[in-house]
């Protein structure tokens, strides 16, 4: 189960929106929305997304701040990690959704998966270049 987290803060201080505003915008950004889940194509394959939006004022009377997290429930990691990839763009990219909100990204799974995978391969190299360099250094400078 993978997951991504965001805050979504109104564009514009002091307007308050109803919360079925912001349930609204969301389920208009993601297509057939109901019961907090939704579905992601993925290469023929449906992908059973889940969401859920927590409400929190903000310090100073500043408005309030969304929680969104949503959850990816495919059959394999790859098939989540993909639907995750997709409905992230999804809110990134569309216009009319962001010109309402800022998005602050607070947890991002799928990153999370990739540095984790390519990590050993970082490791090898870092390891490799810190010898390079000792290697020169300690011929160049000595002990």
């Amino acid at each position: 189960m993978l997951k991504m987290e965001y805050v979504l803060l109104h564009t514009k201080h002091g307007i308050e929106k109803s919360d079925e505003n912001v349930e609204q915008d969301i389920k208009t950004l993601f297509g057939d929305a109901t019961n907090n889940t939704f579905v992601e194509k993925v290469k023929h394959t449906n992908v059973e997304m889940c969401y859920a939006i927590q409400k929190r004022a903000m310090a100073d009377d500043e408005g309030m701040a969304y929680y969104m997290t949503l959850v990816a429930n495919g059959k394999t990691t790859l098939k989540s990690l993909e639907a995750l990839e997709k409905v992230h763009f999804k809110i990134s990219e569309n216009n009319a959704f962001r010109s309402k909100y800022h998005i602050v990204t607070i947890c991002d799974d799928v990153s999370s998966h990739y540095c984790k995978k390519a990590y050993p391969a970082f490791h090898d190299y870092e390891k490799q270049m810190r010898r390079l360099l000792y290697k020169y250094l300690t011929m160049t400078l000595g002990a």
